[in-house]
Order: C-alpha cells, then sequence, then structure tokens
C-alpha cells in the first residue's frame, strides 16, 4: 500500500476532490492495543516497509505466527477466512491460484512462507531467480489483505474502512480518530473530541 502508511487494509471510499476533510488532517490512529495487536502492527509495518520481497513477506507472515505458532494453525486460519476478502487485487490472485491450488492456506505457508524462511529445503525461494521473486510479489496483495484481516478479527484492531463505516460517537469510538494540527510543520494528533 504505497502512499498509505498509516492504514490497516484497503479503504473502500476512493478519492474525492469534493471531499469536506483533508486525510492528513483526519486520521484513524487504534489507541489502547494490546501487546499482541502492538506487535502485529509493527509487524505489518515493517512488511510493508523493507525493500525486499522475500523479507517483506516474511514479515507480514509472522502477524499469524502471534496466535498460530504451527503452520497448520497458519494455514487453516487462511482456509476459515480467505472468503471474507473483498480487495480485488488480493481477490484476483485468489482466483488464479484457485486454478492451480486447492488449499491456498498451504501454499501459502509451504511455498512462500516456508520457502523464504529455510534454505535447506525444497521449496525454496532463491531471491535472484526472478520467477520466484515475480510468484511472490504476485502472492503479496492477497497475503497484506489476509495479514490486515487478522489483525481485524483476531486482534481486534479496526481496519480504516471498518472503523469509518462502523463509526458511532455515541460508543466513545471517537476516541480512536485522531485530529491533526500542524505546528512547526509536523502534524501532531490528539483524540477527537
Amino acid at each position: 500500500m504505497p502512499g498509505r502508511p498509516g492504514l490497516l487494509g484497503q479503504g473502500r471510499f476512493g478519492r474525492s476532490p469534493w471531499a469536506t476533510v483533508e486525510p492528513s488532517h483526519m486520521i484513524y490512529l487504534p489507541t489502547d492495543l494490546s501487546k499482541d495487536a502492538e506487535l502485529a502492527l509493527a509487524l505489518y509495518r515493517e512488511g510493508l516497509s523493507v525493500n525486499s520481497v522475500p523479507f517483506a513477506f516474511l514479515s507480514l507472515f509472522k502477524v499469524l505466527n502471534i496466535r498460530f505458532g504451527a503452520g497448520a494453525g497458519q494455514e487453516q486460519w487462511i482456509n476459515s477466512n480467505i472468503h471474507r476478502l473483498w480487495y480485488n487485487p488480493a481477490v484476483d490472485r485468489l482466483t488464479e491460484l484457485r486454478k492451480t491450488h486447492h488449499d491456498i492456506g498451504n501454499y501459502l505457508y509451504v511455498q512462500g512462507r516456508c520457502a523464504v524462511a529455510h534454505a535447506h529445503s525444497s521449496p525454496l525461494v532463491n531471491p535472484d531467480e526472478y520467477a520466484e521473486r515475480r510468484r511472490l510479489e504476485s502472492d503479496m496483495p492477497l497475503l497484506k489483505e489476509l495479514v490486515a484481516l487478522f489483525i481485524e478479527q483476531e486482534l481486534g484492531v479496526l481496519s480504516d474502512s471498518s472503523f469509518h463505516h462502523a463509526f458511532d460517537p455515541k460508543l466513545h469510538a471517537g476516541q480512536a480518530l485522531m485530529r491533526g494540527n500542524k505546528q512547526e510543520g509536523w502534524i501532531l494528533y490528539e483524540p477527537f473530541k
């Protein structure tokens, strides 16, 4: 998600020249997070910012490892939740993969996570081989959305679009919405009231 480092998942709303709020002045930032949620968001940000597709893939997969230490649990969670994806690049890759793989959780775990993490067994990802890098690049939109879904479903951190869709000021959800004020070129965030 280049250009959107503060958001979890893909927003459902397009950009509009008629927006009444400048996005840099009003950003959803989750507050009062558990240690697992903070770790998950740190690994998610790392995965989006690292300049290596294999390491980005591995970093994102580590988010699932927070709850599921063994591969079987991670595979099962993916297969049980993959139907919840709606973001087109992820769904497009899923459709493409289903033509050749019936178990998407196993494919992502074995041919993605394990192939990147281990150099002593097959399959493995050689980062200098274009075909392998290209395959992982193609899988990244799918993995990003699965991880964002995991963070929301398992750790209770709403995605940007879920927060704005469910926003109800009566439920005090507004404490998570931050308003930015510029001071000496920096945007300072404080609870929205």
